[in-house]
């Protein structure tokens, strides 16, 4: 004879069975590993074209806490003294000085880092072409420009195309490319008689090689600058004025930026 089931029992399974019904209904809970937690937890840093900017004094000091731990201090000490810096010395001056040897060498370091080292490095590169004299005088003599447009080359050359890439430094490798053509068309026109045909030259093939001049492919910097900036690209065509785009889209981006720092 087969036992009989308790009238209780009954009951329990019903309910248990009409639970996992319900459960089944339900949306599961997204499942969290390790790997979805975000583990960069830095602030992040907002409209970074501003720190290359006139009013970059009210921002600056937002790099100190994203450049890496390793060149916080020295960043720090540096972005103050030169933020201070209102005497306008000429730029060969104040590089071959003390303070100079602290950015060439933080500079490098900075170059070689993280994309937020990156965006620090020309923050500095930018301010120092603020605050020095670096506009060629009647004897037309270039060094000081040429210094700093080696300063902006240099740092292209490392994250000119990675930085077309990515969201952070797309704009400042873009206002880069446009303020090292204008500093050297400066460069190039700078005798009261003919043209300076040496640093024209190595900006020219420079720039060609970086945005992707016919026959080469257009680089990922290209493509943007071309988006952005079309004049810049297409004058570097022209084969009497290649740095004249270049130059006219920076007077409009940063008027202010001339090499005459008191004037």
């Amino acid at each position: 004879m087969r036992a009989r089931v308790p009238a209780w029992a009954l009951a329990a399974a019903a309910v248990l069975a009409l639970g996992a019904l319900v459960v089944r209904g339900w949306a599961p809970a997204r499942l969290t590993r390790p790997a979805d937690v975000p583990i960069d937890e830095r602030p992040k840093l907002r409209d970074p074209l501003q720190l290359l900017g006139p009013a970059a004094a009210l921002r600056a000091q937002e790099l100190d806490a994203l450049v890496s731990e390793r060149q916080r201090s020295a960043f720090s000490s540096l972005r103050e003294a030169l933020f201070r810096l209102d005497d306008c010395p000429e730029l060969l001056e104040w590089s071959n000085g003390a303070d100079g040897q602290r950015f060439e060498r933080l500079f490098h370091d900075l170059r070689g880092g993280t994309r937020e080292d990156a965006i620090a490095a020309l923050a500095l590169v930018f301010r120092l072409g603020r605050a020095t004299e670096w506009r060629p005088g009647l004897r037309g003599r270039t060094e000081h420009t040429e210094r700093l447009g080696a300063y902006l080359q240099d740092w292209l050359r490392s994250w000119g195309e990675p930085g077309a890439r990515d969201p952070l430094l797309s704009d400042p490798a873009l206002a880069a490319t446009l303020a090292y053509g204008h500093v050297m068309q400066i460069a190039w026109k700078a005798p009261l008689v003919g043209l300076n045909a040496a640093p024209y030259e190595r900006a020219t093939a420079f720039l060609g090689e970086l945005v992707g001049t016919p026959p080469a492919r257009r680089t990922a910097l290209g493509e943007t600058l071309l988006g952005r900036y079309p004049r810049a690209v297409n004058r570097l065509l022209d084969p009497r004025e290649r740095l004249a785009g270049c130059a006219e889209e920076f007077a409009v981006l940063m008027p202010d930026f001339t090499g005459e720092c008191g004037r």
